[in-house]
Formats: structure tokens, sequence, C-alpha cells
């Protein structure tokens, strides 16, 4: 891929920023109040989630040149606590709120300050920050912005004109409306991805990795697909295959994990 130059924005990173706190503990014994046991905490440490780990996964990608700007909804950010014994998920415990959405007028002074943006994320998580989505694409069109979804709604009819959207075999199998002419961009674990368009399904398969753990897989996805499609010349097709590989790297890894450029192979 073509270097970005530095402090030039070329990606938009907008929805739903979140934290992933993680808590590695051990687990000795029982709670005399029920069969649950007692978790010990050893050590914690928390990472940017939801739209901030596609932000966080940008700058990695980009090789830590910040040719990148992010909008969140106002609000505090929704936490998502997990409890870890020997690496194993004992314990999940969230704290949703809901941000104020982004409204058309920041987010087109948003793209007027930074002229050079040519790909926006939408990361939407369902806490508020696109509940506008509809308008944010359009205003996206017009200013001939590519764009890919990464949906919280099932009903995508609000999703029609962007470039793409990326979604997982559950997201899709749960949605209830698709352009008949919408890209998109489906994402099925050890199957690799695949990309449905104008009735036709290409497949491009994973290599083989060991995979640790999922946790914010599709964050890395879209965020590798922005990082592709800031080339102009870059096809939707070139850029799932540098999704696909970056998020080999990202699975092979324990928690929230932004990939680096240098991870990605063939990049």
């Amino acid at each position: 891929m073509d270097e970005l130059q530095p402090q030039r924005p070329a990606i938009l990173v907008a929805g739903d920023h979140m934290i992933d706190a993680y808590y590695r503990c051990e687990a000795s014994r029982l709670t005399p109040e029920a069969p649950l046991p007692v978790l010990k905490v050893l050590s914690s440490y928390t990472m940017p989630g939801g739209a901030g780990n596609v932000a966080n996964n940008v700058h990695h990608l980009l090789g830590g040149v910040d040719t990148f700007v992010t909008l969140y909804g106002e609000g505090s950010s929704s936490i998502k606590r997990r409890y870890l014994v020997d690496h194993h998920l004992a314990a999940r415990v969230d704290n949703d709120y809901i941000a104020k959405p982004i409204t058309p007028k920041v987010f087109t002074d948003t793209l007027e300050s930074n002229p050079t943006i040519r790909v926006v994320l939408f990361s939407d998580y369902g806490k508020g920050a696109l509940e506008e989505i509809e308008e944010l694409i359009n205003i996206c069109i017009d200013k001939n912005i590519r764009c890919i979804v990464d949906p919280y709604a099932t009903h995508w009819f609000e999703y029609r004109h962007a470039t793409a959207i990326k979604c997982n075999d559950r997201e899709y199998n749960a949605s209830t409306w698709i352009g008949p002419h919408q890209a998109v961009i489906k994402t099925k674990g050890d199957a690799g991805i695949e990309l449905i368009r104008n009735g036709e399904v290409t497949v491009y398969p994973t290599r083989p990795a060991q995979v640790v753990d999922v946790t914010g897989a599709g964050d890395t996805v879209l965020a590798a697909l922005g990082v592709c499609l800031t080339r102009l010349d870059c096809t939707i097709e070139e850029a799932i295959t540098f999704a696909n590989r970056a998020a080999g790297v990202a699975v092979s890894k324990l928690g929230t994990y932004a990939v680096r450029k240098d991870e990605v192979p063939d990049a």
C-alpha cells in the first residue's frame, strides 16, 4: 500500500466509544453462598473498545502515523469488564451508558475541517452515537467519501447508500432488510470472509491460525478495510484480502488487540 502523508487525516472513525477492562484472577475456592468461584484479582488493564478499538487498530495498521480523526457520541463510555482465570473468561459485567448522537452538523463540520478524509468507518454498538446514521451516510455520498458500516440495527434500509456493510454471520442472519445491490462483507471466523454483492458470493479463505480469542476481531476487520480503501485505486476485493490477514493476527492474541502493520503477512 502506498504511504499516507503524516498529519493528513484520511480516515474518520465515528461511533460508540467503549472501554474494555480485563481482570486477571485466580479462583482457589467456592463461595459458601452458592456453588460459584471466588475470584481474586491479581492484575488489571484497560483497552479502548467499540469505535475506540477501531481507531486504535487504524493507528497501528498505519504504522503509528495518525492520519485519522475520531468522532464519538458525547457521554460516558460503556464499560465491559472481563474476568479471566488461566486465560479463560470466567465472568463479564457490563455497564451500559447511552451517549448523545453525532449530529449531521457536527459530522459535516468534522469532514470540512479535514478535507483529506477519504473513508468513514461507522462503528455502531447501539449506544446512541449513530442514531442519525442514515443522514450521516448521505453526507458521505454527497462528498464522494467511501463509508463502511459495522451495524447494530437489524433493519438495514438506513444503510442502503453505504459503500459496504461489515457484519458477522449472526448479524447477517438477523437482518430484516438488505438492499439488492448492497455490498455486504461478512466475517465467518475460521471460514474467512464472504463478499455478497448483486446476488453473487465470493469467499476469501483465511490463513490457518491458532484462534485464541475473537474479541475485537470485527473491529480489526473494519479498521483494515478502511486503511486499505484510503488508496483511491483500492478495490473492495483488495481491502477484504488485507482485512482477512489482519483478522488472522487479531484472533491469535488474547483480549482486545490492535494489530500492527508489520504483523500483517504480505502487507
